[in-house]
């Protein structure tokens, strides 16, 4: 939404508005009891869930460094990590809000559109350092990971083909395919081996993926 994160209260059909001042929300993650939504702008805003509060959310404060839109937000390891079309991965603590490091290594929007899917790594130093490049012959819109009953991790490559292709790492040998109409923007796991996508046709599909 512009200007807006919509936010609903299950079982009581409560609705509020968190207010967003910097344009299109294009993503949303969270940390705790902590809300983080990527804005046009390139800001990150942030809102503390609150239970003694009729309000439920109270406005934190604003993440900045991005100079462009913030496409991408994920919660991993304790930290915070944003893509945008700057170019650039930042990682945030999400307790300080703080940005701890800025990686660089991508030539495009970070879902990413140059085409790339980077792994990266901690170095003997402490940094984060790209340790793996896959290159992809369309562009990438959104990647999800998810581990298989043996415990291997297996990504979900959202293309701008309109395909979802499903690598095992680290090898990124291809196990299968998931066809859309338009291009997938939104991933997520459920139950039973269940697989959800979200694309511009409006309309949730519920995939079934044997793992």
């Amino acid at each position: 939404m512009t200007n807006m994160v919509k936010a609903w209260k299950i079982g009581e059909a409560k609705e509020f508005c968190l207010d967003v001042a910097g344009g299109q929300v294009y993503s949303l993650a969270t940390h705790e009891d902590t809300l983080f939504a990527g804005a046009n702008d390139g800001s990150i805003y942030s809102w503390k869930l609150s239970l003694e509060s009729d309000q439920v959310f109270n406005s934190v404060t604003t993440l900045e460094g991005h100079t462009g839109p913030v496409e991408c937000l994920t919660v991993g390891a304790g930290k915070l990590f944003s893509g945008s079309t700057d170019g650039t991965v930042r990682m945030w603590d999400p307790e300080k809000f703080v940005c701890v490091e800025t990686l660089t290594g991508h030539e495009d929007t970070v879902t990413s559109l140059d085409g790339s899917v980077r792994a990266w790594g901690m170095s003997h130093a402490g940094n984060l350092e790209t340790v793996y490049t896959h290159k992809e012959g369309q562009g990438i819109v959104s990647i999800f990971g998810m581990l298989n009953d043996e415990g291997k991790p297996i990504l979900f490559c959202s293309c701008k083909d309109n395909i979802v292709r499903l690598y095992e790492l680290p090898s990124f040998t291809e196990k299968g395919k998931i066809f859309a109409k338009r291009e997938v923007r939104a991933m997520q796991s459920g139950p039973d081996g269940s697989f959800f996508t979200g694309d511009g046709t409006e309309q949730p599909l519920v995939n079934v993926f044997m793992k």
